[in-house]
């Protein structure tokens, strides 16, 4: 049976629909997810071993008698937590899982861990069995899940557990983990102000706190919490977190919590990246004053938990109910900080005001989504550019796609200067649209066209990741337990990837949430001349440079800088690098990066014949995609970057 999945069409910008055949590769979609992650995340593993353990064993020392102590394990995964409970002495676990790729990968853990005749893998959500049908009749004495998110409540444990307790188990069942508590903590926070709000401020995170509270949920309700602010101050946000309680006397604890909060060393704490912190956005800032009490409502569902905060001080940036929400479903956070990031936009009024100054009758074209370069054009000067600001008579907005423009919605008008970010919402890398919809525009084109940006750099760095190398890395074992089969997945998906010449992939994240060190110095891979059409013909360029320091190359991590004009460059990666032997580097927050991460680490020393990494770039401009080769001493990387 196909599938019809939603795909960006990078010229023109659009969303189309497109067939999914029966043998899309779910394996790739494994490898792409956060299992690797929590099989890496010890203190994760080491709770629920401790306490699976400790629950087992508690069972059968009430229970001398018994034969069997029977364990139900909701969403097993990998099937870790089921081995967890087979070697603390279960003897018949029943382990279920929807996704069957994912359950036939626990199967064969579970079998190379000698454990097959102890667990069975039951093809179905929890909520769709039964104790006659799917479980010998047996109900179970003990459940195991970890189907929580970063939310808690987000995978649906409340309705699963609920289910599981009617149907599934005996009355007296203990589950691993046995509670959970969430904390909120109301904040002040410029940046994340920035994320919200189309507010511009200049400082950057800074956080002030009011004392924290938890709260115990049924499936579903409503309480009120009251704080008291620690400090004067405006309240952004609250900030949002977990701790599970592993066992039922609550020893063992597995928090979320900021490093802030939790009391161990800053170097104790566990990195993860499939468990983090939440925020929830004040849709209007409030003023808190210290010593008084703020009100925090919260409520929630079996998948959502919301919140309405308020106080004795009045509120500030007090707006409608239409503005206070619409910018906020039309933009993402990271898009809303772009739009609120002050030094960009005086860089783009500067250029344009540039233009335009000794101009009278300058007709302006703006290209992409959700720009504000049409007002900062129109207040600068341009003649011809939305009824809203008082620019009613200069602005136009036109519904169109670039491919149906005309000469009529350009009222006969040549265009003087086209803008653009580039920024459009279905796409990470917008560089290829823009550059498209800048050709389609070329007849439209006055013979001195101003094209801002005129031109964009892909440039790269080598860097040395702290952690998140982690994510495709294989594993020796987790607790004791081979994971041969995951590894082995890992391998499969290297042969499987979706271009057969490649041998890694880019993924594009947010590389300021993951701390890393450049081992080379940023350099040139392709510079692409937006003030001309696109080229007809392929692009190419290679070449090679030292690596600057010593470490181990986990990634090349690639992106863009868009140059205004010859002065004024707007990059969407590198802000800056230390000048030391450490090499810290500061990552622009307004975008992603893209990342590839070496299948295998390259440990970089002094030695001069293992310095050297050479790089090939070639920009076929009918496909899309730039094509990459990286050459170390020990690794090749291939990859395509698609826009």
């Amino acid at each position: 049976m196909s599938n019809f999945v939603g795909r960006m069409n990078q010229q023109t910008g659009q969303l189309e629909w497109v067939k999914q055949e029966d043998d899309h590769d779910y394996y790739l979609e494994i490898s792409r997810s956060l299992y690797g992650d929590m099989l890496h995340d010890k203190e994760r593993n080491v709770q629920y071993d401790q306490a699976i353990q400790k629950a087992v064993q508690a069972y059968l020392d009430v229970n001398p008698s018994s034969s069997s102590c029977n364990v139900l394990d909701i969403g097993t995964g990998t099937g870790l937590l089921a081995l967890m409970a087979a070697r603390a002495g279960a003897k018949k676990i029943y382990a279920c899982e929807a996704f069957q790729p994912m359950a036939q990968l626990a199967q064969k853990i579970i079998t190379e861990n000698r454990y097959q005749d102890n667990i069975k893998i039951i093809q179905k959500r929890s909520t769709s069995m039964t104790a006659d049908d799917d479980m010998d009749g047996c109900k179970a004495d003990l459940i195991v899940m970890e189907i929580f998110d970063s939310e808690l409540i987000g995978e649906g444990v409340l309705g699963t557990m609920l289910h599981a307790q009617q149907n599934l188990v005996k009355p007296n069942c203990v589950s691993v983990p046995a509670a959970a508590k969430i904390y909120v903590q109301a904040c002040e926070s410029k940046f994340l102000q920035k994320c919200c709000n189309l507010n511009p401020v200049k400082s950057q995170m800074s956080v002030r706190r009011v004392e924290g509270k938890d709260n115990e949920f049924t499936i579903s309700g409503r309480r009120t919490l009251e704080l008291t602010a620690i400090e004067d101050g405006v309240c952004h946000g609250l900030l949002f977190w977990w701790v599970l309680k592993m066992d039922c006397e609550g020893n063992i604890e597995l928090s979320t919590a900021p490093k802030w909060i939790d009391n161990k060393s800053n170097h104790n704490l566990q990195w993860r990246d499939h468990w983090m912190q939440a925020v929830y956005f004040c849709p209007q800032s409030i003023s808190v004053t210290k010593g008084k009490s703020i009100s925090i409502d919260v409520s929630h569902d079996e998948y959502n938990i919301w919140f309405n905060v308020s106080s004795s001080s009045p509120r500030t940036n007090a707006t409608s109910d239409v503005d206070k929400y619409s910018h906020q479903l039309c933009w993402d956070k990271m898009r809303l900080s772009g739009l609120n990031n002050v030094e960009k936009q005086r860089k783009y009024y500067n250029v344009i005001r540039k233009h335009i100054q000794n101009s009278f009758n300058v007709h302006c074209v703006s290209v992409g989504d959700g720009s504000l370069l049409p007002l900062m054009a129109a207040s600068a000067g341009a003649r011809k550019l939305v009824r809203a600001n008082g620019l009613n008579k200069k602005i136009m907005i036109s519904p169109r796609n670039l491919a149906d423009i005309g000469s009529d919605d350009l009222l006969g008008n040549k265009i003087d200067i086209l803008l653009g970010e580039p920024y459009f919402g279905g796409s990470v890398f917008s560089w290829y649209t823009y550059w498209y919809a800048r050709t389609s525009l070329e007849n439209f084109m006055a013979d001195k066209v101003a094209v801002i940006p005129a031109f964009a750099i892909i440039r790269a760095i080598a860097v040395e990741l702290d952690h998140n190398w982690l994510l495709r890395s294989p594993i020796s074992d987790v607790e004791g337990f081979t994971m041969g089969g995951y590894n082995d997945l890992l391998d499969i998906v290297k042969s499987r990837l979706p271009n057969t010449d490649c041998n890694h992939e880019i993924e594009a994240i947010p590389l300021w949430e993951y701390p890393c060190r450049a081992l080379t110095d940023k350099f040139d891979l392709l510079r692409f001349d937006f003030s001309k059409p696109l080229p007809m013909n392929t692009v190419v360029n290679s070449g090679k440079l030292q690596f600057k320091r010593s470490g181990i190359c986990h990634a090349i991590v690639i992106w863009l800088d868009y140059f205004l004009d010859e002065e004024e460059v707007v990059s969407t990666g590198l802000n800056q690098v230390s000048d030391d032997d450490h090499g810290t580097i500061e990552w622009c927050k307004d975008y992603k990066q893209g990342i590839i991460i070496l299948s295998q680490p390259e440990n970089i020393q002094n030695s001069a014949d293992d310095r050297d990494i050479y790089f090939n770039a070639i920009f076929n401009p009918d496909e899309a995609n730039v094509h990459f080769k990286f050459k170390l001493k020990h690794a090749e990387i291939i990859t395509n970057w698609e826009n």
